[in-house]
């Protein structure tokens, strides 16, 4: 599944085609410094979270550790603490400025028209931008998320590679489940 590491990714798929893994995958394979990026929008409200941002932040970006696990031979908790992986939100990102990195948007249905284009314009030189997402799965209200006018226009940008996976990668019942779900909606 290898790209050329200098292009720029829009990365789409259902639930557990990997996504999220692939493009990984890609950052790692970059040997530079990887900025992990989400939009904290929560499916359920959870209440007020104790501890300082860092701790706030916690449950978005844990379930990359598996991840991580199974693709680097360092722990991604030494991988954080050495500054090669770093975990932002966009609710952050006014005035920084990423350079020879690569950067994994994550999860960017959740994500306004503004915050994606936010993520746009922190990209430095030398960096990679990989955007992953689906339609389908928004936790926003529908007329909320930025996703699908963004993909229209990034996807067809010069040095973007559109990638859309369609294999699940994570249970046969998925699979199963979505196709059932195309079958009943069909009729």
């Amino acid at each position: 599944m290898g790209t050329k590491s200098e292009q720029h990714m829009l990365v789409t798929g259902k639930a557990g085609t990997g996504k999220t893994h692939f493009s990984i995958e890609q950052a790692l394979s970059d040997k530079r410094p990887i900025v992990i990026i989400r939009s904290v929008v929560p499916t359920r409200e959870v209440g007020f979270l104790p501890g300082e941002l860092e701790d706030k932040l916690a449950p978005y970006f844990e379930l990359y550790t598996p991840i991580f696990r199974k693709l680097s031979k360092k722990p991604l908790k030494d991988m954080v603490r050495g500054g090669q992986v770093h975990f932002v939100s966009t609710s952050f990102l006014r005035g920084v400025n990423m350079d020879n990195c690569t950067v994994i948007l994550d999860e960017a249905q959740n994500c306004t028209l503004e915050e994606l284009e936010t993520v746009l314009t922190r990209l430095g030189k030398g960096s990679r931008l990989i955007v992953i997402g689906d339609v389908a799965q928004t936790d926003l209200k529908k007329s909320e998320s930025g996703f699908q006018h963004f993909c229209h226009i990034y996807g067809r940008t010069q040095g973007v590679e559109y990638k859309e996976l369609f294999e699940n990668r994570r249970s046969r019942l998925l699979t199963d489940y979505f196709r059932s779900k195309k079958k009943f909606e069909d009729k």
